[in-house]
């Protein structure tokens, strides 16, 4: 909810904000889940008092930005077991690896084997 006072989350769930901004500082709340293939681990809890206001700051860029690297993340790690016929967590390992023993961001290596500039063979390390 990137304003619990206006918008159509608060309107939504009118109950659950009342309480939020009547007993914390919060006027504006994210959760998001933090999973692992199919175990769902726990739930990361945002918080932020007060919201942004300014009409042409988009509170939700982040997020949106935060997501587009799981996505990345994600179609890197599904290339890999297509090159290497292993699977998703032997995968991601792999891209895992990569980045460490190169001394890069794992996101700049899922980028570059989903632009096809780094393709996996057998004998990579």
């Amino acid at each position: 909810m990137p304003d619990l006072h206006h918008g159509s989350e608060a309107a939504r769930w009118p109950i659950f904000t009342a309480a939020v901004t009547e007993q914390t500082p919060a006027r504006a709340l994210f959760a998001l889940s933090r999973q692992w293939g199919a175990v769902i681990m726990g739930v990361l809890g945002l918080y932020r008092a007060p919201p942004r206001t300014d009409p042409a700051d988009d509170s939700g860029d982040w997020l949106d930005h935060a997501l587009s690297h799981r996505v990345g993340i994600h179609q890197a790690t599904g290339m890999v077991v297509a090159q290497l016929q292993i699977s998703a967590t032997n995968a991601l390992a792999r891209l895992r690896a990569h980045a460490f023993v190169h001394q890069r961001l794992l996101i700049d290596v899922c980028r570059d084997v989903v632009a096809r500039r780094l393709v996996f063979t057998r004998g990579m390390s």
